[in-house]
């Protein structure tokens, strides 16, 4: 049954005077196994679960402007359908407070991958939990994301081909044996805000185009976004997680409903360079490997760059980025060696001070000079180049439809630095970071990164079109 939450009280007092009282609370946009486990375990706790729906305006405010998919009635029908749902409530509310006060249930129910939630809606649903004598309990399972599968509804798949000599099964084993790297992160945080805007109309008396706010999300990139694929990938070293600095602020603002990006916004460039502290810390962080990503804003100076180069003891991923605010002035010239490197075509040119020459022969010197195991040139539509000393290999990418080309980069060296660290195959290299690349760039921003179910998935079906 569909119950107001005001009527609530009442309903309980009449129906479930003696039974424990089990709550779950969530968007539910799309109903995915992962609910399911979640649900029937919540309700094992006791004799009757009610699940609380959040309002299509909250869900819309979380979640961006094109979200919820459906409407609260018709999330709360589709979770009342669920034989073993007692009662579903909707509630007006980004979190699970007014329902929490109004039920005092015996427990409040959360997924697994909430235990580290500490956003404040997270801590105000705690406090009232505190406050009514609520128990919190979390599940064995993992929520997962309605985002994803809606993401993935939307987007179809890459469809690839598995590189020559190599198996479905034979690639996932390099996957497999490269989550085991542990890593810690290092660079700048770069904070990504999105404002979707739609035209009004040309001012009467100015050479102006006045828009409307449609909305807006505010994602983390740089390092952050990097780490957030090396978390699909590798081990993070929990000790070490990231060394960062203070974020660097962007706006982009987007006509709606295409996504075409207006123009951008930073609030400042520079960040504070790395204290004697951070350097120690990237020195003996005790990771296999380090993974840095220099965008040039102030973090690394090139005298830490040497040091890091020379000092560190494990395997080392670099990517160094241009971008619109350190364009010419944050090159691969700053870092003397790295084990493994990852940049576009574009900076290797600026690198080499070579606009139009032979890209190969460019390549083959900044190998040679870097004393590198790998360097993996990235080049958008026309995919990557993969250098290894012995061989090299380009390979085209995988087929996908762009949302967004930010990020794709990141995934690509996400994706790529654990297996370069294992010495996987330069063509499993390029097939994976191609593959990765692939699906990030039909991801919004950097909403989220590219998952290893994901990854699986697609790997999996080009086997079963090649047997």
């Amino acid at each position: 049954m569909i119950y107001d939450i005001e009527f609530i009280p009442q309903a309980l007092s009449d129906d479930y005077a003696q039974e424990a009282v089990i709550l779950a609370h969530g968007c539910f946009d799309i109903l995915h196994p992962g609910h399911i486990a979640h649900l029937k375990a919540a309700r094992d706790l006791g004799t009757a679960l009610f699940v609380g729906i959040t309002s299509d305006k909250y869900v819309k405010e979380a979640k961006g402007s094109s979200r919820p998919i459906m409407t609260a009635n018709a999330r709360a029908e589709i979770i009342d359908s669920l034989g073993f749902v007692n009662g579903v409530i909707i509630v007006d509310d980004p979190t699970a407070v007014p329902l929490i006060h109004a039920m005092k249930p015996r427990f409040f129910v959360r997924g697994d991958d909430h235990r580290e939630d500490n956003s404040k809606g997270s801590e105000a649903e705690i406090e009232a939990c505190n406050q009514v004598g609520t128990r919190l309990k979390y599940t064995a399972h993992r929520l997962g994301s309605s985002s994803e599968y809606i993401e993935r509804i939307r987007r179809p798949s890459p469809k690839v081909t598995l590189p020559d000599r190599w198996t479905g099964e034979m690639i996932i084993n390099w996957i497999d044996v490269a989550s085991l790297v542990t890593v810690t992160g290092v660079g700048e945080s770069i904070q990504d805000k999105y404002t979707y805007v739609e035209p009004a109309g040309k001012s009467p008396k100015e050479n102006t185009i006045s828009y409307i706010c449609r909305g807006e999300d505010v994602w983390m990139g740089g390092i952050m976004a990097v780490m957030n694929h090396l978390r699909e990938s590798c081990t993070v070293n929990l000790n070490e997680e990231v060394i960062t600095s203070s974020p660097v602020n962007k706006s982009r603002y987007l006509d709606i409903p295409f996504g075409t990006k207006l123009f951008s916004i930073s609030d400042h460039i520079t960040v504070p360079p790395l204290s004697q502290e951070s350097m120690n810390r990237i020195l003996n962080c005790g990771s296999e490997m380090i993974c840095i990503a220099d965008f040039g804003h102030g973090l690394i100076s090139n005298e830490m760059a040497i040091r890091i180069s020379g000092r560190h003891e494990g395997f080392l991923a670099l990517t160094v980025q241009a971008n619109s605010l350190n364009y010419g002035f944050n090159t691969l010239r700053k870092w003397p060696s790295a084990d493994y490197v990852v940049v576009d075509e574009g900076e290797m040119r600026l690198a080499g001070e070579d606009q139009y020459g032979d890209l190969v022969d460019m390549i083959r010197e900044w190998y040679r000079d870097m004393k590198c195991r790998y360097l993996a040139v990235t080049r958008g539509h026309r995919g990557c180049i993969i250098f290894d000393g012995w061989d090299m290999k380009e390979y085209t990418p995988s087929p996908s439809i762009a949302t967004d080309r930010m990020g794709a980069g990141d995934a690509f060296l996400g994706w790529t630095a654990g297996l370069a660290s294992i010495s996987a195959p330069i063509d499993v290299i390029g097939f994976i970071g191609n593959l990765a690349g692939s699906i990030q760039v039909g991801i919004p921003g950097n909403s989220r990164a590219v998952t290893r179910r994901e990854i699986i998935d697609i790997i999996e079906e080009a086997e079963c079109q090649t047997d």
